[in-house]
């Protein structure tokens, strides 16, 4: 079959699916061995059944690697035991791919399409196929068949999942991806993830989320995760669209008239600390639990904050003891990413307002934490916070 530039994420599938039907004899060593070691006896065993000839004509195909990065497969030495298993049954497609390889391309393409019609899960089949579309610059009609190569080889995911991630920076890409993982992949959740690390992949990752279906079946986790990751490489943008279409409360920032206490979607829902010398804690009956020992502190509570610029302030309503005089409990405003710190306010008697300045250009997201420090020879912080509310 003629070499043809490629994109490097198909020459990485093709890689994997020629070596997958290298070594797929192998999944089978008795029968393997029976057609290598004695073929005509394996012939014979069932005249009229094409198996032991396709795996003597698999035994004998050789696969190596060229220097452009994708396999190179010869089947010389294939072809007649594929014709002759053709001869038994035309229900063969690892026969009419070896008969496909190295024939004129109108035919080649013809025996292609023959070969699909029976099954696609045929690693030597999923490789002529990728090749032929490669060869047409149709990289989009690679995707079905790299679907149809993890669905049978689950365990290709982690080398195919990271050129699926670098076909996802092409926005053509993104219809065909969506077909094909609305009704469930297996390999979706790795695949969404490791494109969210991607910074190239990043924008289209977040289209092709939000067109998924439910029937997609995400995980929740893989959604938190999302969030997460989305936020950590400054796609805020990105970030808040997902946060907003799977936060189950479906309220904006615009619309709410105080802060809520959910912690599922961190940072944009509450990252709280919790250990023994110093926590934040939801309450059972909404607000926050705060507790920080002689000798302990550090940021408490953050949260990632989406608010409309109407917004002057943040009312913080609460009942907590301040145990010492040199021990203080704040809040403070800064821009999201290393942005600067834009307001803080040391909390005395409730309620503590907190002001939203007018913000800098590109700081369109802030960060609202809550830090306390209890000195060793003072006493104990310790207190709800009952409602943020946001002043108009």
């Amino acid at each position: 079959m003629m070499t043809v530039p490629m994109r490097p994420w198909i020459a990485t599938a093709i890689v994997v699916a020629s070596l997958l039907s290298a070594v797929a004899a192998g999944q089978q060593a008795f029968g393997n061995a029976v057609a290598r070691i004695l073929p005509d006896a394996a012939a014979r065993a069932s005249s009229s059944s094409p198996y032991p000839l396709e795996k003597l004509a698999r035994a004998n195909m050789t696969v190596g690697t060229q220097e452009q990065g994708f396999a190179s497969v010869d089947v010389s030495k294939s072809l007649p035991y594929a014709r002759e298993a053709l001869n038994r049954s035309l229900l063969s497609p690892l026969s009419l791919a070896i008969l496909a390889w190295n024939a004129p391309p109108e035919q080649r393409e013809r025996i292609l399409d023959a070969a699909s019609n029976i099954s696609r899960r045929e690693a030597l089949l999923q490789t002529a196929l990728m090749i032929q579309a490669s060869a047409r610059g149709d990289d989009a009609a690679t995707l079905p068949i790299i679907d149809a190569l993890l669905r049978v080889n689950p365990k290709a995911t982690g080398t195919i999942g990271t050129g699926l991630v670098q076909a996802l920076r092409q926005e053509a890409s993104i219809p065909e991806l969506q077909k094909l993982m609305a009704g469930g992949a297996p390999w979706s959740d790795a695949f969404l993830l490791a494109a969210s690390r991607d910074a190239e992949a990043a924008d289209n990752l977040v289209r092709l989320r939000l067109a998924l279906p439910p029937e997609a079946d995400i995980s929740p986790e893989t959604d938190r995760d999302l969030v997460v990751n989305l936020v950590r490489a400054g796609k805020f943008g990105g970030a808040i669209a997902l946060y907003r279409a799977f936060d189950p409360s479906g309220k904006t920032a615009a619309q709410a008239k105080q802060l809520d206490w959910k912690a599922q979607f961190p940072p944009f829902d509450w990252d709280l600390t919790d250990s023994y010398d110093a926590y934040a804690r939801t309450r059972p009956e909404g607000g926050l639990a705060i507790r920080v020992q002689p000798g302990s502190g550090g940021v408490l509570a953050t949260r990632m904050l989406d608010l409309p610029p109407e917004v002057a302030a943040l009312r913080i309503e609460h009942a907590i003891e301040i145990g010492g005089d040199r021990d203080t409990l704040s809040a403070k405003l800064t821009c999201a990413g290393d942005g600067p710190e834009l307001s803080a306010k040391d909390f005395g008697t409730s309620p503590v307002v907190l002001p939203v300045p007018a913000r800098p250009a590109g700081c369109d997201v802030l960060v609202l934490s809550i830090e306390g420090r209890a000195w060793s020879t003072g006493g104990t912080i310790k207190g709800p916070i009952t409602a943020i509310k946001l002043l108009r």
